[in-house]
């Protein structure tokens, strides 16, 4: 990032952090807007890597759909520079354990994973709740949220009137959760294209976001 005194975190990326001004502020929230499986998971994963690496920034990654183990093995692939499908395959070998043994020790109290995946209610006062009892029990608090991902969040109330509501109502509540001082990166799954429009460069806006994909 441009300063690395300034009240922003690096997304790791020279060009995007120039256009934020340095980085993702603090109050902030930032999201990815693509179609279902072009590297939304995995870019949200490089800038956990780039907060941690570059500015030893606290990091809290959120889960909501996939594997923790997946995000976990993604996270292993950034740190040793191996490569993720030989992480995910075989794991790290002897000789990379050990060179990362050190740097890990460095970069421990940095990186916070948790995976929300056994229903489909989760809200940001999950999120909140998770992040009181990490400061109550161990006085940790993080700089960087990433939720992966915002559509798969449903607002803090009961009901509501279609899931378009749902997810104004839970993208909203994480605009919030910025406000109390966190960056927070996320993504959103972007409606089907019509047929061919993936053949051709257009451009994806927010009210393209998906209602439940």
């Amino acid at each position: 990032c441009e300063d690395y005194n300034a009240n922003t975190i690096t997304t790791g990326l020279e060009f995007l952090d120039h256009v934020l001004g340095g980085g993702l502020s603090k109050g902030e929230l930032g999201a990815w807007i693509a179609y279902a499986k072009v590297g939304k998971s995995t870019m949200l994963v490089n800038h956990g890597l780039a907060a941690v690496k570059l500015q030893l920034m606290k990091t809290a990654h959120f889960i909501f759909e996939g594997a923790r183990k997946q995000a976990e093995d993604r996270y292993e692939a950034g740190f040793t520079g191996e490569l993720y499908r030989t992480i995910r395959e075989h794991g790290l070998s002897a000789e990379a354990y050990q060179r990362a043994y050190e740097e890990y020790q460095y970069y421990s109290d940095r990186l916070y994973l948790r995976a929300f995946t056994d229903r489909w209610d989760y809200s940001v006062v999950d999120i909140h709740d998770t992040l009181k009892e990490l400061k109550r029990r161990h006085g940790w608090e993080p700089d960087l949220v990433i939720v992966d991902y915002g559509d798969l969040l449903t607002g803090r109330d009961k009901h509501y009137a279609g899931e378009t509501e749902k997810q104004k109502a839970a993208w909203r509540d994480l605009k919030s959760l910025a406000n109390r001082g966190y960056a927070v990166w996320s993504a959103a799954q972007a409606r089907r294209p019509e047929k061919g429009a993936e053949d051709r460069p257009h451009w994806l806006y927010s009210r393209e976001i998906a209602d439940c994909y």
